[in-house]
């Protein structure tokens, strides 16, 4: 999460097979900003819906998260077995700028978009966007209060965001991504789930700040050409700050202690 992820999946898409999973988008400017290819494939159930003219309609519903960690992605996949010898490749960021950058996403990402299946008069089908849903989001104790805003001084910020880490991540997806648990803090909550993709199922860990570089070595491997990587997630944050006027030094030390084992693995610093 916050590492560049959905940018990657779609860099991949035109080389993936028909069978593949892609678990695309929920969000509709990133479907259009696409060119509607980074679209879900071989990851929607259809569910029924009764539109608001009281027609029923085949709405989708994703059948894995857009952060499927590893240990979950193997405990929900019918026959892991058969994708075990696959090459398994994530990314990390540096944990001090990942916190800023989900700070952001967490108050301004977009609306999520509703998609469902058409069948059009020729007989064939295409999914469209029928609606949009509020985003998910936690439930934070002080809600907007600790909105950050484009003309909060500096102070503000360091503020609002040591408020944002110490609330409690109550989750409001139904949908299990990794080892979260809803009495977790948003700190050690996205803490754990960072963690989650740098374990024992990966084999190759790219970072964040040098992804083009470790994405070629990476397509190079597996003899694929690669285009530039296109910037998705990336007007969320309101303002052009360095990641350390957010912190103090209560915040930098407890977000230094729960990413103690990234920060260890991948030496970095704040």
């Amino acid at each position: 999460m916050k590492c560049a992820g959905s940018s990657v999946e779609l860099t991949l898409i035109p080389h993936c097979g028909d069978k593949d999973i892609i678990t695309g988008t929920g969000y509709e400017d990133e479907l259009i900003e696409s060119n509607f290819l980074y679209i879900p494939k071989n990851n929607l159930a259809i569910i029924d819906e009764i539109a608001s003219d009281g027609t029923q309609i085949n709405a989708v519903e994703p059948i894995y998260h857009t952060h499927t960690t590893p240990v979950v992605l193997r405990e929900k996949y019918t026959d892991y077995s058969k994708i075990a010898d696959y090459y398994h490749f994530s990314i990390v960021r540096n944990p001090f700028d990942a916190l800023i950058s989900y700070f952001w996403w967490s108050f301004y990402g977009p609306d999520i978009a509703k998609l469902s299946i058409v069948g059009g008069q020729d007989g064939t089908s295409q999914m469209v966007v029928t609606g949009r849903s509020v985003k998910p989001k936690y439930d934070y104790n002080f809600g907007k209060v600790i909105m950050p805003m484009m003309h909060d001084s500096d102070t503000v910020l360091r503020m609002k965001f040591q408020q944002f880490l110490e609330s409690k991540a109550d989750f409001s997806e139904s949908d299990r991504i990794g080892s979260e648990k809803n009495s977790d803090s948003v700190l050690d909550w996205f803490a754990k789930l960072q963690w989650d993709f740098c374990g024992e199922y990966i084999d190759n860990v790219l970072t964040f700040e040098a992804l083009d570089q470790d994405l070629k070595s990476v397509c190079d491997t597996l003899d694929i050409d690669i285009d530039t990587i296109p910037k998705l997630k990336s007007s969320q944050r309101k303002v052009n700050k360095p990641y350390s006027v957010y912190y103090n030094d209560y915040t930098k030390d407890i977000a230094h202690e729960a990413f103690d084992n990234i920060i260890k693995k991948f030496n970095y610093t704040f």
